[in-house]
């Protein structure tokens, strides 16, 4: 039996349905406030974001969190999902990283509403 999940959502263990815009709002605010502490998550990735029970997403995995400015070095984040020609930490580099996350739902919700 075909179930038809409404557009914006994504089914998330199971049954569990998510709202794509709700989610990256609320990532995008996770984001800010790391901006305003003066830091750079700088591995924006779905393997790094967590659901608690109430599906609010947590951002994980900080080691290459680095200060704005500071040089990436070896931990650049995950290859795929950062901007590989980024050298510094930037607040750029977070907001590919949830471009990318964006473009992953986007996907993921177009495969599960057709089957």
């Amino acid at each position: 039996m075909l179930c038809q999940i409404p557009e914006g959502f994504v089914r998330v263990c199971g049954h569990r349905r998510l709202n794509h815009d709700s989610l990256l709002s609320q990532i995008k605010d996770g984001i800010r406030h790391l901006h305003g502490l003066g830091l750079v998550h700088t591995d924006i990735n779905p393997f790094n974001i967590m659901l608690d029970t109430n599906g609010k997403p947590i951002i994980t995995d900080f080691d290459s969190c680095r200060g704005v400015g500071e040089q990436l070095g070896l931990k650049a984040g995950t290859e795929g999902w950062t901007d590989g020609q980024a050298e510094v930490a930037e607040f750029q580099n977070d907001y590919h990283g949830l471009s990318l996350i964006q473009d992953f739902l986007t996907r993921t919700a177009q495969v599960h509403s057709i089957g």
